[in-house]
């Protein structure tokens, strides 16, 4: 695997573990089972990501281009609401809006991340990897920012 591949997975990796412990911490803040089983969910997502990553590197670049090629990303549409959200620090007592905002922004910079990455890397390399990845953030998004719209804007 060529050594620049090597250390943008490496960097994603990272990216992915931080990711899980940002949300399995988030479930420890939230009292609300429907946000708590979303959570959980995210944070089960960015797990088998890492997983991902960690087996491609394993495997080195003649398997892994087999998986980036094989890797299908999806087309998801970007509602855009946390762009006019600020986020808040998350504590104990955050709220369950702040901790959706605070969510959706993690999400927004992983998606900002890998769509990074598919610039870093020639055509033939790992961009597949990285889109399928992008997308995958931007659909998390997507589930958070309906969440949201569905439990805050009805109370306006």
């Amino acid at each position: 695997m060529q050594e620049d591949l090597k250390h943008i997975i490496e960097l994603a990796i990272a990216f992915e573990k931080e990711s899980y412990h940002f949300y399995t911490a988030l479930k420890k803040n939230t009292k609300n089972p429907q946000l708590t089983e979303i959570v959980d969910q995210l944070a089960n997502a960015e797990l088998g990501h890492r997983r991902k990553l960690e087996s491609i590197l394993k495997r080195g670049m003649v398997e892994g281009e087999k998986i980036f090629h094989e890797l299908q990303p999806k087309q998801v549409e970007d509602m855009k609401l946390s762009d006019y959200l600020l986020p808040a620090r998350i504590d104990s007592n955050s709220t369950f809006q702040e901790i959706m905002v605070a969510a959706m922004h993690r999400e927004k910079g992983a998606h900002d991340f890998y769509r990074t990455m598919t610039k870093l890397v020639a055509p033939d390399e790992a961009r597949n990897l990285f889109e399928f990845l992008a997308a995958e953030e931007l659909e998390h998004k997507g589930i958070l920012e309906r969440l949201y719209e569905d439990e805050i804007y009805t109370e306006f």
